[in-house]
């Protein structure tokens, strides 16, 4: 449900903001198992977003974002998480609470 929320949410910022280029969901054809949920295209940079339900960030969550880090363009991978706290792994994935994914939109500062 919250994946759900956060795509109405990007579509009505994309519109209306013009965040993004186009929106994309990125699923690699030799694995089965590792997506990202958004992928965002502006000019010749993306951003990828994944967005997981669960307060508790695992290994597992991020591997999709791990697995984007080789595409050509890609400027910020975040995942978003009903959790607190902000962090930012040592692979330079960021973690943000849903707050501050409402904050970015808000101020257009979705991108770095």
């Amino acid at each position: 449900m919250l994946e759900g929320w956060v795509a109405t949410l990007l579509r009505t910022y994309g519109e209306l903001q013009e965040v993004f280029d186009e929106l994309y969901y990125w699923a690699p054809a030799e694995s089965r198992q590792t997506e990202v949920d958004f992928l965002l295209q502006r000019g010749r940079q993306y951003l990828a977003i994944e967005v997981k339900s669960n307060p508790r960030i695992s290994p597992e969550a991020l591997s999709g974002l791990k697995a984007i880090s080789d595409l050509k363009g890609v400027t910020r991978r975040i995942l978003v998480y009903p959790g607190k706290r902000e962090m930012k792994t040592t692979e330079g994935i960021e973690v943000w609470p849903v707050e501050r994914l409402l904050r970015a939109l808000a101020a257009n500062k979705l991108w770095p």
